[in-house]
């Protein structure tokens, strides 16, 4: 009996010392915390689209960290700093009226993206999960199993917060992180014969 007891303080003891995944991380974060989180903004397509686009963040609670760069071939993807309940939803609305000189190209649009290696089943769990989530569209969500990337555009239309995303994701078993996993955490890869 009292070698279970100290296998059961042991195993307990161990639980609590272990880091928490970055879902856990993010249901215990502070609602007024600062965090980095990565967006995909389209119709970015020349440096005066940059500029208008950089402009529109400039007034709001989005930080830009990583600069917004144009991209002629997809999305530009800059990462911000804001609060963990920031509403990417406001956010979104404003991406969609910005006066881009490509709008009628390409209308600029904003997308959330995260980071987590889904298996198939994780997968068809997070699109499920996503058409619950109001300012998502869910038909956009794209999963790209090259890198890790899952992308949903925002609709400007109703609230959404990154930590209602992440926890919404997370109680359907699916974990992701806001920003792309430190590099520094991946193998080091050998350089390649010349």
């Amino acid at each position: 009996m009292k070698r279970l007891l100290l296998v059961s303080l042991v195993v307990s003891a161990i639980a609590l010392l272990m880091p928490p995944t970055s879902s856990a991380q993010e249901k215990a974060r502070p609602e007024g915390t600062k965090q980095r989180v990565t967006l995909n903004i389209e119709g970015v397509e020349c440096a005066r689209c940059a500029k208008v686009m950089s402009d529109t963040f400039a007034g709001t609670d989005a930080k830009i960290v990583s600069a917004i760069e144009p991209n002629t071939k997809g999305p530009s993807q800059v990462v911000v700093e804001c609060a963990s309940a920031c509403d990417l939803g406001a956010l979104a609305a404003k991406v969609n009226e910005a006066q881009t000189p490509h709008r009628e190209k390409q209308p600029p649009t904003l997308s959330l993206v995260l980071f987590g290696e889904l298996s198939r089943q994780q997968t068809q769990a997070a699109r499920a999960a996503c058409q619950k989530i109001e300012g998502i569209d869910a038909e956009s969500f794209r999963y790209d199993t090259d890198t890790n990337q899952l992308q949903l555009t925002v609709t400007g239309k109703e609230e959404v917060t990154p930590k209602q995303v992440v926890e919404t994701l997370a109680n359907s078993g699916v974990e992701v992180e806001l920003t792309a996993p430190d590099a520094s955490r991946q193998a080091p890869q050998e350089d390649a014969p010349k």
